[in-house]
């Protein structure tokens, strides 16, 4: 479905993110990228939608290159791509409802999104979503009268109106409590399992990546040390993950 073949990227400032990185998704998968901050992890889910440029490097989406695309081809791809951010992303003078249906702007006229006018089968679709996020009962609030937790659940609706086949979540717990993070988890995973969406999870505690993540990826310094089961994550490759220090 998706890989990754030899991708580098090296910011302005010398910066090395991703060093050779090559990596083979199938559709389905739930994956749990870890690592501590600064090991690469943003930045790989970043280029697989070209929010990021990669320096170097191929990807291919469904065989299709990724890297190859531009204007039209690449805004059309990226509707099969959902993303949900760690600081929600929301324009918070809005509405939730007009937050969600922001997911459907790739199927929507410039001129029509411009004026906020949604046709009534997206403006349905956004409710269900809601509603399958237990927040029906806030679609006409503001986004920031919700909580952190009820705002990223309107993330992920946002990303399910992309009708994605993919969704890529950058540390999508990291600034909620434990019980709302795990909330927040279970819910990726039932989207996981009951819309074969293939989830790409990045997150930096080890107990939730093993608890979450049916496969693991464990990332340090841009490269790739550990690509496995969450049984095979012992504490030793963890301490090693999280202590060694940077070359």
């Amino acid at each position: 479905m998706l890989r990754l073949e030899q991708v580098t990227k090296i910011y302005g400032d010398g910066t090395r993110a991703l060093n050779n990185v090559s990596l083979k998704f199938e559709a389905g998968e739930f994956v749990v990228i870890l690592g501590k901050s600064g090991a690469g992890k943003s930045t790989l889910l970043r280029c697989i939608n070209r929010l990021v440029e990669p320096t170097s490097g191929k990807i291919f989406f469904e065989d299709q290159e990724v890297t190859a695309m531009d204007g039209k081809r690449l805004r059309s791809q990226r509707q099969n791509i959902g993303m949900i951010f760690q600081n929600y992303n929301l324009v918070s003078r809005l509405s939730v409802r007009t937050n969600v249906l922001a997911g459907a702007l790739g199927r929507t006229s410039a001129w029509s999104a411009l004026i906020n006018y949604f046709a009534q089968d997206e403006i349905a679709a956004a409710h269900h979503h809601l509603e399958r996020m237990e927040i029906g009962e806030k679609a006409g609030q503001r986004a920031d009268q919700l909580s952190g937790g009820q705002q990223q659940r309107v993330g992920i609706a946002r990303a399910l109106m992309q009708q994605p086949k993919i969704i890529l979540a950058d540390e999508p717990v990291a600034s909620l409590d434990p019980a709302t993070s795990r909330t927040i988890l279970d819910i990726l995973r039932r989207i996981n399992r009951e819309d074969g969406v293939t989830v790409l999870c990045n997150l930096h505690l080890p107990e939730l990546a093993r608890e979450y993540g049916l496969r693991l990826i464990a990332m340090h310094s841009g490269e790739i040390v550990y690509d496995g089961p969450p049984e095979g994550l012992t504490p030793e490759v963890s301490d090693r993950l999280y202590n060694t220090p940077a070359p």
